[in-house]
C-alpha cells in the first residue's frame, strides 16, 4: 500500500467514525423524547453568551462552534441565481438557501449554534421542514443600544469597528440608536427599531422559544433567584432536555452575570 492511498485510507475510517457519531447523536433522547438540535438566536448584545452558559450547563446539551453570518459569510455567499435567505440583524446579507439548509441538517441532536437571525417566512419555513428548533434571547433595546456602541468600538476586527472608534461615547450611542449609512467599504448598521423589529416576529412561530436577558441573569444582574430557575427549566423543556429544579438551581450558580460588566462608566441609561 502506498503512502498516498493509506492516507485516503485513514480519512475515511476517521469519516466513516465521525458519521457513526453523529447518527449516535442524533438518536439520542431523554425521558424518550428525541434531542433537537437548535439555534440560540439573539439581537447582537442581547445576552448572546449569558444564553450559551446557560445552555452548556445544561446535559447533553453541546454547542457547535459554526456561525452562519457575520466573519464566516464567505462560506455561505451565494452562488449566481440559486434561492437565498438573509441571515443578519445588524446588517442582513444575502446566504445560500441551500448551504444553510446543509449546515442545520448536519447538526446532531442535542447541538446547538449561535446566530443572529431575522425572521423571514422563508427561513421560517426551512426550520419548521428540518424539525430545527430556535431560543430567542431579547434585552431591553436601551441597554442593548449602550452596549452595542460600546462593543463596536473596542472589537477592532469588526467592519464598523473603525466607524464606532472615532466616535464619542455620546456619540456611539447615538449612531447605535439612530443607524449608520453603509459605504463602498463597508456594511451600514440598521437603527434599534429595526434590528428588533427583525427578529420580534419569530415570538410566533411554535418551534421557538424567547427567554428575557432580565429573567436568565439573576440577582448579580439585577434580576431575581425565581425567574432565573423558572426561565431555565422552560428552555430545558423547549430542547426536550427537561431541567430539574436542582439541576436549574446548579445552571443558575454557574452562569450569574453582572449586567453592565463591559460597559464605562457612566454608560447606563438608568443613571442619565
Amino acid at each position: 500500500m502506498t503512502k498516498i492511498e493509506r492516507v485516503r485510507l485513514e480519512s475515511r475510517v476517521r469519516l466513516n467514525i465521525a458519521r457513526g457519531l453523529m447518527a449516535k447523536q442524533r438518536r439520542q433522547c431523554v425521558n424518550g423524547h428525541p434531542l433537537s438540535s437548535f439555534l440560540a438566536n439573539s439581537l447582537p448584545k442581547a445576552g448572546t453568551h449569558l444564553l450559551v452558559r446557560v445552555l452548556e450547563e445544561m446535559s447533553n446539551i453541546r454547542q457547535v462552534r459554526f456561525q452562519p453570518s457575520g466573519f464566516h459569510y464567505d462560506k455561505f455567499r451565494p452562488k449566481g441565481t440559486e434561492p437565498r435567505l438573509e441571515l443578519g440583524v445588524a446588517w442582513p446579507l444575502p446566504v445560500s438557501r441551500r448551504r444553510v439548509a446543509r449546515a442545520l441538517r448536519r447538526l446532531p441532536g442535542g447541538t446547538f449554534v449561535t446566530a443572529h437571525v431575522p425572521h423571514t417566512r422563508d427561513m421560517a419555513s426551512l426550520m419548521r421542514d428540518l424539525s430545527t428548533k430556535m431560543v430567542l434571547i431579547v434585552r431591553d433595546p436601551r441597554d442593548v443600544a449602550v452596549s452595542s456602541g460600546e462593543y463596536w468600538a473596542r472589537e477592532d476586527g469588526h467592519p464598523l469597528a473603525p466607524h464606532f472608534q472615532a466616535l464619542s461615547p455620546p456619540e456611539r450611542l447615538r449612531a447605535s440608536l439612530l443607524g449608520v449609512a453603509p459605504t463602498p467599504e463597508r456594511q451600514g448598521l440598521r437603527d434599534i427599531g429595526q434590528r428588533l423589529g427583525s427578529v420580534i416576529d419569530w415570538q410566533d412561530e411554535e418551534f421557538v422559544h424567547v427567554t428575557r436577558f432580565e429573567d436568565l441573569v439573576g440577582p448579580l444582574g439585577g434580576g431575581s433567584r425565581e425567574r432565573q430557575l423558572d426561565a431555565i427549566q422552560k428552555i430545558g423543556l423547549h430542547v426536550h432536555n427537561q431541567c430539574s429544579a436542582s439541576q436549574a438551581e446548579k445552571d443558575r450558580r454557574q452562569t450569574g452575570v453582572r449586567r453592565h460588566g463591559h460597559l464605562p462608566q457612566g454608560a447606563d441609561w438608568r443613571l442619565a
